[in-house]
């Protein structure tokens, strides 16, 4: 009996190693769905290689998960990929949460990450869980005060001026009186780009105002560093890059009637190995920028 409580206890741990700490090698967890391996900085490649999905929370994410995943709630996140917001929304027992990504093999992981953390209560909890795959915004669906909250973390960099317009005009139709949008994106100051970039994207706000930060190639921008790992894997379904300082990003929600909470300015520390926060920084050094905002 001694030796079974022992395998038990074994097997958990070794459970809830493989669903939190995701390990390096590809780990399959479901039907034929693997998990990439971890890289530096928490975080894993995408499987379109656009760019990466990151497992430490933002103080962002955090607030979207404490505030916005409340029981009664039903919450939407665009380009979900299958990261930790989801998770941790769904422990919290909120009432739907629709986890949105171009790519459905990305939410195949999240369900299958979902059934190992939650095991025998998975298919009580996967309820809640509603899948889109789809392209922001062209491909989403009519929606009309239907949701308490939205958060699109990382993603509108992907889109062109025009289509970050029409998403923002598509969230405040669906969004519920009073919900709120978490926004987080990449600066011009991320460290990726800041010295060829930054005094560029400078020049340009004098005649093109928010909409300085498109760049149709990011390329020729970034530090010889980012361009090695860059270049090993091009995205073939690059449309550009649209960047924000956290002031135009703010800026921007406002032209389109959102009354603006709170903004960040964010930069990911850490050890190397294991230990990584998101840390409050002054704006010349952020890495991400993000904003918190009401539709009244």
């Amino acid at each position: 009996m001694t030796r079974i409580k022992l395998f038990l206890s074994l097997l958990l741990i070794i459970t809830i190693s493989i669903v939190f700490k995701v390990v390096e090698s590809l780990q399959t967890v479901g039907l034929d769905i693997k998990i990439p391996p971890t890289l530096e900085g928490d975080r894993v490649l995408t499987l379109n290689d656009t760019g990466y999905i990151h497992y430490t929370l933002t103080p962002l994410n955090e607030k979207f998960i404490t505030e916005e995943a409340l029981p009664h709630n039903d919450l939407l996140e665009i380009g979900s990929g299958f990261s930790n917001v989801a998770i941790e929304s769904l422990k919290k027992g909120v009432n739907s949460y629709t986890a949105n990504d171009i790519l459905k093999e990305h939410l195949d992981i999240l369900v299958a990450r979902a059934k190992l953390e939650f095991g025998q209560n998975s298919e009580r909890v996967l309820k809640s869980l509603k899948l889109l795959p789809a392209e922001a915004p062209e491909q989403l669906h009519l929606a009309n005060n239907q949701y308490d909250a939205i958060l699109a973390d990382k993603v509108l960099q992907f889109m062109t001026p025009s289509k970050i317009d029409s998403f923002l005009s598509w969230s405040r139709k669906a969004l519920k009186r009073n919900g709120k949008i978490y926004i987080a994106t990449i600066p011009p100051t991320n460290i990726s780009v800041r010295e060829k970039l930054l005094p560029e994207y400078m020049e340009r706000t004098k005649n093109e105002g928010i909409y300085a930060g498109y760049f149709e190639d990011m390329l020729p921008y970034l530090n010889e560093e980012y361009r090695e790992k860059y270049t090993k894997k091009p995205s073939k379904d690059s449309k550009g890059t649209t960047l924000f300082t956290r002031e135009n990003l703010k800026k921007f929600l406002e032209d389109h009637g959102f009354e603006v909470l709170e903004t960040y300015a964010l930069r990911l520390v850490g050890d190397g190995k294991d230990h990584f926060m998101w840390s409050n920084v002054k704006d010349e050094e952020s890495d991400l920028v993000g904003v918190i905002a009401i539709s009244p």
